[in-house]
């Protein structure tokens, strides 16, 4: 009970309103969303009847970056005993008036500017340890009020990387979808792998696993 009664205590000597004011960039907060990989093919003709199959992990990148500031603050609260003595009156007889119960916008917030009420102005008047017609301010310039943001800035971009050691059973497909070659192969180093003798393929219906790819192949040029 004494603990509840302290903390009641504190709340009802506490500032009636803080005003904050932006201030230089603090800091800098980043946020990465990746998705899963997936594995994308892609082929082309190195040489008169061989194709260059390459095989990637692809993954999608949304990074979001938002500028925090730092705030300069100023708090408004009690201000001299005397003036209770006026006020808490004031406050009594306005509280039997609903339509003015509800405090007034003394500051409109801005960018670089925001108001925060801790209490309604007819509660500040009738309370002893607050003041709704003086205020004494404190100005507390290194405020750790985390209180202005920039909007968030969202980049999204993908991301491709070889997958090497993947062994692919495929088949070489012409024009009307017949096989010229067929056979398995795995990818080096760098994600490729070469089929010789495939002159006249248009595209290559590659298998990793048990997913089945159909990747078009650019056609030859004649030397």
């Amino acid at each position: 009970m004494s603990r509840l009664l302290v903390l009641v205590l504190l709340a009802a000597c506490g500032p009636v309103f803080t005003v904050h004011r932006r201030t230089s960039p603090q800091r800098v907060s980043v946020t990465k969303q990746v998705s899963e990989p997936e594995l994308v093919f892609g082929g082309r003709f190195v040489a008169p009847g061989q194709v260059e199959l390459v095989a990637k992990q692809a993954r999608d990148v949304r990074v979001t970056r938002v500028v925090h500031y730092g705030a300069a603050s100023f708090e408004a609260g009690h201000y001299h005993p005397i003036i209770e003595l006026v006020e808490i009156p004031f406050g009594l007889f306005f509280a039997l008036l609903p339509p003015l119960w509800e405090s007034p916008n003394i500051l409109t917030g801005t960018p670089s500017t925001k108001l925060v009420l801790h209490n309604n102005w007819l509660v500040g008047m009738v309370n002893p340890f607050q003041t709704a017609l003086l205020y004494h301010v404190r100005a507390i310039p290194g405020s750790n009020s985390n209180v202005f943001a920039a909007p968030p800035a969202t980049r999204e971009f993908r991301v491709s990387l070889p997958a090497p050691g993947l062994t692919l059973t495929y088949r070489a497909l012409d024009d009307a979808e017949r096989p010229l070659a067929t056979g398995t192969i795995q990818t080096d180093t760098f994600g490729r792998a070469t089929v010789p003798d495939v002159a006249g393929a248009i595209a290559f219906e590659v298998k990793v696993g048990s997913t089945t790819t159909v990747i078009p192949i650019e056609p030859e040029v004649a030397p």
